[in-house]
């Protein structure tokens, strides 16, 4: 209460002061005020984007309120920003746990392995900074756990669950399970128990250390198991996948033959048409060459009126073959010629009766 009259005092005084800013919006924060703390920490992380350990506390104050994605977007800005100032270096590992810790809440509550292993990356991280750290390692082996675990929980038709994954989660909890031993074996220290000493990270607990070194021992009999069941399965989802491709392939192929045998057929009957079609042509030109007269061999000439021997023959053959037959009917002559005939037949008749009467008339006529 007094630490909050007296930031707020410093605002009032000061309103630009962002170390009072902080001071009362962490104050909220502790007396369950998120929203209103959060509020506060927006503004300063505004007026002073420059200062990391703002955006921090609004990180802080934004993962309690359940908002964990932008939380963990926040960590990771002040991360940037404090790799960039040399003078906030010394605050680097305890952003990196705070990161860690949101992408373990994460991942452990909607089981995301992605989340998992980023848990396990920050705190790697931290360890590369602080490696003589007991609580870091305890942490590390924790995250390494608790992703064997969300692997064991995942269903049975889940995608995420293969058989590396499960490997994988067999390899940190056997490491998980190496770290829990040598944390309770380590050695204890003169000021008390193991990880007594001042640190980032609270100190971790013997007890529960051997608790989760044996809890590890029940997990890795169920992935075991699970393993098992794991492979089995793929090796039958591949060995269906194989047949399949078989069968698909033998398929191709043969539709393959069907249209070659298609194409084969179909050319063959194109070469026939073809030969067919020359043949046929070929036949034309002949009878066609046949009916041209020859030029370089004409027929004799024979002179005007000449009649050829062969037309000769076979007009004396007529000549015969009539006088051999009957008599020829003689053609019907047209009424004007036939009257024609008839009176110059008359006129000879009438000539020849008048000398036969001059003949028979008496001499005193004459």
């Amino acid at each position: 209460g007094r630490a909050f009259e007296f930031f707020d005092k410093v605002l009032k005084l000061d309103p630009m002061n962002t170390y009072a800013a902080n001071g009362i919006a962490r104050a909220l924060a502790e007396r369950g005020a998120l929203e209103d703390a959060r509020s506060f920490f927006t503004q300063i992380r505004e007026s002073a984007s420059s200062n990391p350990l703002l955006v921090v506390n609004l990180a802080h104050v934004t993962l309690e309120i359940g908002q964990v994605d932008n939380a963990i977007a926040l960590y990771e800005f002040a991360i940037k920003k404090m790799l960039s100032l040399p003078e906030y270096h010394g605050e680097i590992v305890g952003t990196y746990l705070c990161t860690a810790r949101a992408h373990y809440t994460l991942g452990k509550s909607v089981k995301d392995l992605t989340k998992m292993r980023r848990s396990i990356d920050y705190v790697s991280k931290a360890l590369q900074l602080r490696p003589s750290e007991e609580g870091l390692w305890f942490d590390l082996a924790l995250c390494q756990q608790q992703f064997a675990q969300v692997v064991l929980d995942l269903q049975d038709n889940d995608k995420h669950r293969t058989s590396a994954v499960v490997h994988q989660a067999l390899e940190y909890l056997s490491n998980a399970r190496e770290t829990f031993l040598w944390l309770v074996n380590l050695p204890r220290k003169p000021g008390g128990d193991a990880g007594s000493y001042t640190s980032v990270t609270p100190p971790y607990d013997r007890r529960l250390a051997q608790e989760r070194e044996k809890h590890g021992e029940v997990i890795k009999n169920k992935l075991l198991r699970r393993k098992q069941e794991q492979d089995e399965k793929e090796k039958r989802e591949l060995r269906e996948q194989a047949e399949k491709q078989a069968r698909r392939e033998a398929n191709e192929a043969e539709k393959r033959r069907r249209e070659h045998e298609e194409m084969e057929l179909r050319k063959k009957r194109d070469e026939e048409l073809q030969k067919q079609r020359q043949q046929l042509q070929a036949q034309i030109q002949a009878d066609f060459a046949s009916e041209e007269p020859d030029y370089a061999n004409p027929p004799p000439s024979r002179k005007r009126g000449q009649i050829p021997d062969d037309e000769y023959e076979s007009s004396e053959g007529e000549q015969g073959s009539r006088r051999a037959g009957k008599k020829r009917k003689r053609k019907p002559v047209p009424k004007r010629q036939r009257k024609t005939t008839s009176d110059s037949q008359e006129s000879r008749t009438s000539a020849r009766g008048g000398v036969a009467a001059d003949e028979d008339m008496p001499d005193s006529q004459i």
